[in-house]
């Protein structure tokens, strides 16, 4: 069953002349000790998270809701990593927008393949919290009217 956080929650583009800006992330996992790490690493920038725990059931969110980007595992059940972003970005309404990809997988194969069909970045878990940290947010800051870097700064929890 996917678990969507439905909250009203908006993060500061420090620069872009906006207060704040609507930032969504739509993770795509089926592990969900992954989603709840990444929720409560997001949440200190107040960003929302809508969780997919399976393959379709992100391309439905994603579609649904155009999230600011998108990171997704590869080894999933209903549509494997790869089956999944070749999707996401042959539909006009996803195209777009960034999808970071973080995996267990170490194939070099995948990796390009994943390189070739668009994704901003590709990840072997585990991760870097920092590393993922700059990856997302380049891609939050390119997917929100083409800006090429948002600075998102941590609120008080």
């Amino acid at each position: 069953m996917c678990r969507t956080h439905q909250r009203s929650i908006t993060a500061p583009l420090a620069g872009t002349g906006y207060d704040t800006e609507p930032v969504t992330v739509l993770c795509i996992d089926d592990d969900p000790n992954v989603a709840t790490a990444i929720q409560l690493w997001l949440k200190q920038y107040e960003i929302d998270l809508l969780v997919a725990e399976y393959g379709t059931q992100g391309v439905d969110l994603a579609t649904r809701h155009r999230p600011s980007a998108i990171i997704t595992d590869v080894g999933m059940p209903q549509g494997d990593g790869e089956h999944i972003v070749a999707c996401l970005k042959q539909l006009p309404e996803t195209c777009e927008i960034p999808i970071i990809v973080l995996t267990g997988s170490k194939d070099r194969l995948l990796q390009l393949r994943m390189t070739q069909l668009g994704i901003h970045e590709f990840f072997n878990k585990p991760v870097s919290w920092k590393l993922l940290e700059e990856s997302l947010f380049k891609a939050i800051g390119q997917a929100n009217t083409g800006r090429s870097q948002s600075t998102l700064q941590p609120h008080a929890i």
